[in-house]
């Protein structure tokens, strides 16, 4: 498939490009409007259009992606990973994570750790049973 040529549409990509380079210190609004050459207003309008979701609301999307992965992949603290995916404090960490997937994070921690395995009762039946990891 041929790279996009709608000039719209390479600007949206651009300023996409720009963000997932650096989700911990993402392009302010001016910076990817200038690189596009154009006004933040137009970058912010354009992006919209584009890709359906504000610059803010995908960075905080690409964000609790990321935090989920490391949530669920690692074994380190809350904190740790709200720092590691951009966050400067917990309380906006928390909100966000909240936000896009309904739960907070220790909640997908503790929820993830619920595992699924067949046992065999007494009578040779297979049974569902859930533990704690």
């Amino acid at each position: 498939m041929d790279p996009p040529t709608n000039p719209v549409t390479c600007a949206g990509t651009l300023a996409r490009q720009m963000i997932d380079a650096d989700i911990v210190n993402p392009p302010s609004l001016s910076e990817i409007a200038m690189a596009a050459g154009l006004s933040p207003f137009q970058m912010s309008r354009l992006f919209y259009r584009v890709n359906g979701v504000s610059i803010p609301e995908y960075i905080r999307r690409l964000r609790v992606d990321a935090a989920e992965e490391l949530l669920k992949s690692t074994q380190l603290n809350i904190g740790e990973v709200a720092v590691r995916v951009g966050y400067k404090s917990m309380a906006a960490f928390s909100r966000a994570f909240l936000r896009e997937r309904g739960k907070n994070p220790s909640a997908l921690r503790r929820d993830d750790s619920d595992i699924m395995h067949l046992r065999r009762t007494a009578s040779g039946r297979l049974e569902d049973v859930v533990t704690r990891a």
